[in-house]
């Protein structure tokens, strides 16, 4: 992933997974913090983990470019299958799994937001 998003997207990517030191004191905040200020946002729901549905409901809600990742086989409620995620293979070779990512990228990468960009409601 990151040879990709860093060298051929231009993005820093940043994880967030509990797993480095923080810049909040909770971890939930991290990822808020990141995804408020993220321009490109890369999203794996392999487990169907909900906090991950959170977090990924409020990139698309915030209308950022987002790539929804998952491993071959899982599966999806109803609204993920729709956004037409990847689908990583575990067994594939690295340039396979590199060589698949840029096409997927490729297809969604001018994606419009699901809503569009406008004020709030009063």
């Amino acid at each position: 992933m990151k040879p990709i998003v860093e060298d051929e997207l231009g993005h820093k990517l940043v994880v967030v997974d509990g797993k480095q030191p923080f810049e909040y004191p909770r971890v939930d905040q991290e990822i808020f913090e990141k995804l408020h200020r993220g321009a490109l946002v890369v999203a794996d729901v392999t487990g169907a983990r909900p906090n991950c549905f959170i977090e990924l409901g409020y990139a698309l809600g915030r209308g950022l470019r987002t790539m929804v990742l998952a491993r071959k086989g899982t599966e999806h409620p109803f609204d993920i299958t729709t956004l037409g995620g990847h689908h990583w293979i575990v067994d594939a070779s690295l340039e396979e799994k590199r060589r698949r990512l840029r096409e997927h990228w490729k297809a969604v990468r001018n994606r419009p937001p699901l809503v569009p960009m406008e004020p709030l409601i009063p």
